[in-house]
């Protein structure tokens, strides 16, 4: 099954993948293919300028300047690192393996997407560096978990 997420949705959609688990687990044979749109759903979903220009509710700026007002450290954590996240944990909650893939579509832009997803994995390798010399020096001093998840260096 091909889901293309084309459009934004409220209440978290990057969750809506656990509803799936029961079908999967029913047949086996089943894969589950999300076709996520980076710049019409999951950008839109976690950066709030955006998603208002998009959907034309508040705001009347020209998209462009939604674009130019974007900073790299609203894209890791609150636009990609919630899909990949949900995405991640679904065989701990009971997804059959191979089941379930996600990809982010660019939507005709490949040259703007690139240069958003050469961010994500700059954040990617700056989020296990920190987790690895956290764990690596945990024995020296004890950090309270809430004070490890709202270190900068955190993204999800």
């Amino acid at each position: 099954m091909i889901s293309h997420e084309n459009r934004t949705a409220i209440a978290w959609p990057e969750s809506d993948a656990q509803g799936l688990i029961p079908f999967c687990l029913e047949n086996l044979q089943l894969k589950i293919e999300r076709r996520v749109s980076f710049w019409r759903n999951a950008l839109p979903s976690g950066y709030v300028p955006l998603f208002y220009v998009v959907h034309g509710m508040t705001r009347l700026e020209p998209i462009s300047a939604a674009f130019e007002t974007l900073r790299n450290e609203d894209i890791s954590p609150h636009c990609i690192a919630p899909w990949i996240t949900v995405a991640l944990i679904l065989p701990d909650m009971g997804m059959p393996p191979h089941a379930f893939s996600l990809t982010f579509e660019c939507d005709g832009c490949p040259e703007k997407s690139r240069q958003v997803f050469e961010t994500v994995k700059r954040d990617a390798v700056w989020q296990t560096a920190f987790e690895r010399w956290n764990a690596a020096n945990l024995d020296q001093k004890p950090r309270p978990w809430q004070k490890f998840l709202s270190h900068s260096a955190y993204v999800a």
